[in-house]
């Protein structure tokens, strides 16, 4: 029996929006999304008129209490300027942390639907702890950039990488980078055996920018270099397939 991501809920399940319905204003007309999941080569896309991109991996009580308070109070006003390509707004902690709710909520979403044979990536504990406390796990990291010419469209990505990285210790991660619009986020989860600290292989220094755990300061949208069409936004998405281990 299907059971909800974030609480003990068993049964029927309700329809989360992965594209979030209130985007629907910002984008009018003809919709465009494509879906890479899995870590698969398969690209999936469609055109409609309304933004209906949903998984159904909740149950009805947490769509329509805390996960629609993390749309309205949080994601809803510190999203709406970066998707629509305004300029000049300040990304704040407080911001941040509003942007890395979505983002996180995104990505347990998006993983739950794979239904993968190995279970969920993010542990009971961790989703519960979502919905209780709107803690994220400490081990996630995040970054956003900017993109070009990208406005009423999404794409979605979500990758699993195994391996070990060099010199060091096993280690298990899923990367999900969503685009929505001007604004592209990324999360990375990781899963290791020991303290190895390490980075992705060169190329995106300048384009992805941190804002979870920690944010720059002062920092002010859009970032002055910004992912430029499907073929970088793919790259982007890809860049944690081989790592650099960078310390303890």
């Amino acid at each position: 029996m299907k059971e909800c991501a974030f609480c003990d809920h068993k049964g029927k399940l309700s329809a989360e929006h992965i594209a979030s319905d209130w985007m629907q204003n910002l984008f009018p007309g003809r919709k465009t999304a494509w879906f890479t999941s899995g870590g698969t080569k398969e690209r999936k896309r469609f055109e409609t008129d309304t933004m209906d991109w949903t998984a159904k991996v909740v149950c009805e009580n947490c769509n329509n209490t805390w996960m629609s308070d993390i749309e309205t109070q949080h994601a809803q006003p510190a999203l709406t300027p970066l998707i629509t390509g305004q300029m000049n707004i300040p990304i704040d902690r407080e911001r941040a942390h509003s942007i890395s709710l979505f983002a996180f909520k995104t990505a347990v979403i998006i993983d739950h639907q794979q239904r993968r044979d190995s279970g969920p990536f993010f542990s009971k504990r961790e989703r519960y702890a979502f919905r209780l406390h709107h803690t994220i796990p400490g081990t996630v990291n995040m970054w956003f950039c900017g993109y070009k010419g990208h406005r009423g469209n999404g794409q979605f990505k979500s990758a699993y990488y195994k391996g070990e990285v060099p010199s060091s210790d096993p280690v298990l991660m899923y990367a999900c980078t969503c685009a929505i619009g001007h604004f592209v986020f990324q999360v990375l989860a990781v899963k290791q055996i020991g303290n190895a600290r390490f980075s992705p292989l060169g190329g995106f220094e300048s384009l992805g920018v941190p804002f979870w755990p920690t944010v720059p300061r002062d920092y002010i949208w859009p970032p002055p270099v910004v992912l430029d069409g499907i073929p970088q936004f793919e790259a982007f998405a890809d860049r944690w397939q081989n790592v650099a281990k960078i310390g303890y």
